[in-house]
């Protein structure tokens, strides 16, 4: 790939400073010269979940601020695509989706590749989408009003693409650090023994996940699943902020598929438990793909893990979630608890206001996967919701052994009486 590169440097040296290369990718180019690598490029918060077309590979930001005080930043982005034309019209919506006052304002080709110009609330933005067979790359770049396309068209013209090697060494940004396990790849600013701790409990929650819940497809490919660990809970803070995630611990972005985590020095426990509740959501989507989990499934499914633990031999132990239970049994008590039937129907801002709401979704799934009566349940729904992307039909195809009248009554009658 160097070599290739090596053709294309003299065209654009004025622009171009140190080779980016990612093996794994099968994509390399010059970086802007003098420009510093963003090691957190961050993914809009309303992106596709799961098969977002675009996927963030780096973010380059100006080390100098313009005349007009902004800093220019080139993103560079892997595109899911059929062709060019699909490429472009995919870079552009997410763009005018996540990127205020976004308004192409000129397209034309760029040798191979299509480029365009646009305009964003405060500045320029320009653009340059490539291919290379099947595969297709977007490099964009957004600043002030003096901003110019040099840049772009210097990692355009520049622009070396290889064949994509899963086995090379994992990227990682300046000043950070990468881990593999079987089925995770972590990257990391922190510890080395935290983050060796963290892979050995993530693969001891992925046992008992694919136990639990066997939905993997049989002959599909596994994929490794991302993990990003800061060092301390400023920097997670501010990385959670550019996904629009306020206020969390840790959480799972469906975008890149992405766990993000740091080490809570307060309760370093806490740590690992959220991890279980966070590695929970990562598994469904990876295995269930595109679909719409109701939230009180999916996030009943999350606390059903979170009070598990990490043994000596490797194993993870569950065990039941004895402070939802209390909360369950006060509510259904005291009749604050919903109906079953308005249960299964709540969109995510109606569980998150209702107090009660993650320790009812929790004492529903819990019923379900350990009482003898209805074993068996979630994993037949899960796997029909993945079938027919709806919930209704996922509950009539699985569910045909009760009602959810019966389920209600044997499901609070557990509640509160055992």
């Amino acid at each position: 790939m160097k070599t290739l590169l090596a053709l294309f440097l003299a065209a654009a040296a004025a622009a171009a400073g140190p080779l980016f290369e990612d093996a794994r990718a099968g994509v390399a180019f010059p970086a802007p010269d003098g420009w510093t690598e963003v090691p957190t490029p961050p993914v809009p918060d309303d992106a596709e979940p799961s098969d977002a077309p675009l996927s963030p590979v780096v973010r380059f930001q100006a080390s100098r601020a313009a005349s007009d005080g902004t800093l220019a930043r080139l993103d560079v982005f892997l595109v899911r695509a059929k062709s060019l034309e699909d490429a472009q019209s995919a870079v552009e919506d997410s763009l005018e989706a996540s990127w205020s006052g976004f308004k192409v304002s000129e397209r034309r080709d760029l040798g191979g590749a299509r480029s365009f110009s646009a305009t964003v609330d405060g500045g320029k933005a320009f653009g340059a989408v490539l291919q290379d067979g099947k595969r297709f790359a977007a490099i964009v770049l957004v600043g002030g009003e003096d901003a110019t396309d040099a840049a772009v068209i210097a990692a355009t013209g520049s622009w070396a693409w290889s064949r994509p090697d899963p086995a090379a060494p994992l990227r990682v940004p300046p000043g950070w650090k990468a881990r593999e396990t079987q089925h995770y790849r972590i990257r990391y600013s922190g510890d080395d023994d935290f983050a060796a701790e963290v892979g050995r409990h993530l693969e001891a929650i992925s046992a008992e996940l694919r136990r639990v819940l066997p939905l993997e497809t049989p002959g599909a490919d596994r994929r490794s699943l991302d993990v990003r660990l800061f060092a301390n809970e400023r920097e997670f803070a501010a990385y959670a902020a550019l996904n629009g995630v306020h206020g969390a611990e840790a959480y799972f972005s469906p975008a890149p598929r992405e766990l993000v985590a740091h080490m809570d020095e307060r309760s370093p426990a806490r740590t690992f438990h959220v991890l279980y509740h966070e590695a929970t959501h990562q598994y469904l989507r990876d295995v269930l793909g595109r679909v719409t989990i109701p939230i009180w499934l999916d996030e009943g499914l999350g606390e059903y893990f979170y009070p598990g633990s990490f043994e000596r031999a490797g194993r993870f132990s569950l065990r039941e979630n004895a402070g939802r239970r209390e909360e369950a049994r006060t509510a259904v008590a005291s009749g604050k608890a919903p109906g079953l039937a308005k249960l299964l129907g709540m969109t995510r801002d109606d569980l998150y206001s209702l107090e009660c709401g993650y320790a009812v979704g929790w004492s529903v799934t819990h019923f379900l996967l350990t009482d003898p009566r209805y074993r068996g349940s979630v994993p037949a729904y899960l796997e029909a919701l993945r079938e027919t992307k709806d919930d209704a039909k996922a509950r009539e195809k699985a569910w045909t052994n009760f009602t959810i009248e019966q389920l209600e009554r044997d499901w609070k009658k557990w509640v509160v009486e055992e």
